[in-house]
């Protein structure tokens, strides 16, 4: 769930789940939303379109980072690898 805290009357942080995710900052009659490190420009007028995109790039990332883990780790049981988890048997 987004929630915003706001710091001042131009700027405020943005938390997803109590996890800080980033900073939205009004500029003029623009509004400059940075989420994981990536920065978006959306003019004021379309003000209902940033909480699904502050929700759309934090998916994205943690997409992302879930994928870069399971590469990393070589995981097999990753959902890289089908719809169905790899299963392992133990042969005694």
């Amino acid at each position: 769930m987004v929630t915003y805290k706001k710091l001042t009357t131009m700027q405020s942080d943005i938390y997803f789940n109590d996890e800080l995710i980033g900073h939205i900052e009004r500029i003029g009659d623009m509004y400059s939303i940075e989420v994981h490190y990536m920065t978006i420009n959306l003019p004021a007028h379309q003000k209902r379109l940033i909480k699904g995109l502050i929700e759309r790039l934090n998916k994205h990332h943690l997409k992302r980072r879930y994928k870069e883990m399971v590469m990393k780790y070589d995981l097999r049981n990753g959902k890289l690898y089908g719809k169905k988890y790899v299963e392992f048997h133990i042969l005694d």
